[in-house]
């Protein structure tokens, strides 16, 4: 059983080396917006999406650069839907 702790005591030290060894993960730097520009934001894209979707005007949203909570995003995505 001693020789199974030392293996496995091998095995998670080499692992704890190679994960410390891993580079670090980016977060993506995305810059706040006002309203206006988030509203405008979304009616462009459902203005050139044939299928337009909260998620996808997400990510489009997200993609480019700009950063907004979620459920916010979401909410003024159905306010600009409503407005149509």
């Amino acid at each position: 059983m001693s020789d199974t702790n030392e293996k496995l005591g091998d095995i998670i030290a080499d692992l704890n080396s190679y994960i410390a060894s891993l580079p670090k993960p980016e977060k993506p730097k995305r810059k706040q917006q006002s309203v206006e520009y988030i509203n405008e934001f979304i009616n462009d894209y459902l203005d050139s999406e044939p299928k337009p979707s909260k998620t996808g005007a997400m990510k489009a949203y997200r993609d480019a650069g700009n950063a907004c909570e979620q459920k916010k995003f979401h909410g003024y995505y159905q306010e600009q839907i409503n407005k149509r």
